[in-house]
């Protein structure tokens, strides 16, 4: 309708309602049952069973866009999809077996990649809010939803901290349907699945890669996946790259196979020298004659130093809340560079433009994918740069935050 990104997909979501059993009656006041371990849920209806649940195998509907037209409507029944949660259901309420079925029902629900909630004013879309993507916690967040959807109309912003449901959270790569589709069926996937702290995405893989993808996989990486990014989470030496996945299920709660590994790692940082791969964090560059006047305003540090200088600083609301943790690199009187996290890209990009003066006086240009990003830390870092260039990079010609 107007252009803009809303990176939700409709995936579908059923449950079954049955008449009730003769002398098996539930009452009215029957809790609702959540069984994650068999992927249901159960309440009562009319005295019958509702069961619902949620599939390993999620299946996404018209991922491309939902016509206008479609409104207060089902789709057909899928009783294929939905047998994994009936099996359950009745290995813990065998009961459920001699109930009728009435119907299965099967609607679509809108996921946001995250399973957040996409809330407020859409980038680039000046007066247009959106309030949608609630990942079958709608009903549940409505209250809520209305107030500070209507703080953020009225007022400017919401009385609450919204930074995980915040509509620019997501980036441009949230254009991609399928990447989209999967990080959504991902969400639903683990709503009652276990997800481990450890676990990373299954599915939504090999989105965007570093330069550096093929020599670290050649020494041995094992990569994780952040805001669509290949990234290495630790090297097995001598060993084929992998990417994790689902490990944590193979042991537990307990200490991780790879501990003495990552501990290793740390040791060559903390003692000797370590390279890292750090292009998947967001870079976007602001210049013009209005860019310092502009990052003066939004930062709490002070941007105007000599050229080739970092400042390490904080970008603050109003209030003087935190919005973003990052460093600005001065290029030339009028051009810097802002090197912020992976995930907050789209967020720090945004709130800069939306700061940024009317007059055409600052581009704002996100170079993300144009460029890598490498560390070089530990004690010996100058000695091994050094052997990579011929500029004096002591201490007094190369100091910390040049």
């Amino acid at each position: 309708m107007v252009g803009a990104i809303t990176p939700m997909v409709p995936v579908m979501h059923q449950y079954v309602t049955t008449r009730h059993i003769p002398g098996h009656e539930l009452p009215e006041q029957t809790p609702v049952v959540r069984d994650p371990d068999n992927l249901f849920y159960l309440r009562e209806e009319v005295g019958g069973f509702l069961v619902g649940g949620f599939e390993l195998e999620p299946k996404t509907w018209a991922a491309g866009g939902v016509s206008w037209d479609f409104t207060q409507q089902l789709l057909p029944e899928d009783w294929e999809l939905f047998e994994p949660v009936m099996e359950g259901a009745l290995r813990r309420i065998p009961l459920i077996e001699q109930a009728e079925v009435i119907k299965l029902i099967n609607g679509p629900d809108a996921m946001t990649p995250d399973g957040h909630y996409c809330l407020g004013p859409v980038p680039g879309v000046p007066g247009f809010f959106v309030a949608a993507g609630m990942s079958l916690n709608g009903i549940a967040g409505a209250g809520g939803v209305g107030k500070v959807m209507a703080e953020w109309i009225i007022d400017g912003e919401p009385s609450l901290d919204l930074h995980e449901m915040n509509i620019r959270r997501f980036g441009a790569n949230y254009g991609n349907t399928d990447f989209v589709a999967e990080k959504a069926r991902e969400v639903y996937h683990y709503y009652y699945h276990q997800h481990y702290p450890a676990d990373e995405t299954l599915w939504a893989r090999n989105h965007r890669r570093s330069p550096l993808y093929d020599r670290l996989a050649g020494l041995g990486a094992e990569f994780g996946e952040k805001n669509g990014w290949e990234r290495v989470n630790f090297f097995r030496p001598g060993e084929p790259s992998r990417q994790a996945a689902d490990d944590q299920h193979q042991w537990g709660w307990g200490r991780a196979p790879y501990h003495d590994l990552i501990r290793e790692e740390c040791l060559a940082a903390r003692e000797r020298v370590a390279l890292f791969d750090m292009t998947s964090f967001g870079k976007f560059e602001v210049s013009g004659p209005g860019a310092l006047g502009l990052l003066q305003r939004v930062a709490c540090n002070n941007i105007d130093r000599p050229d080739g200088s970092l400042v390490y600083t904080q970008f603050l609301n109003a209030h003087g809340g935190i919005e973003s943790d990052l460093t600005v690199c001065r290029l030339a009187g009028d051009r810097f560079r802002i090197i912020t996290g992976t995930s907050f890209l789209s967020n720090d990009l945004e709130w800069v433009r939306s700061h940024a003066p009317a007059d055409g006086s600052v581009e704002v240009r996100d170079v993300t994918d144009d460029l890598a990003c490498i560390g070089l830390w530990g004690p010996s870092a100058r000695g091994v740069l050094g052997q990579a260039t011929g500029d004096d990079i002591s201490n007094d010609a190369f100091p910390y935050l040049t």
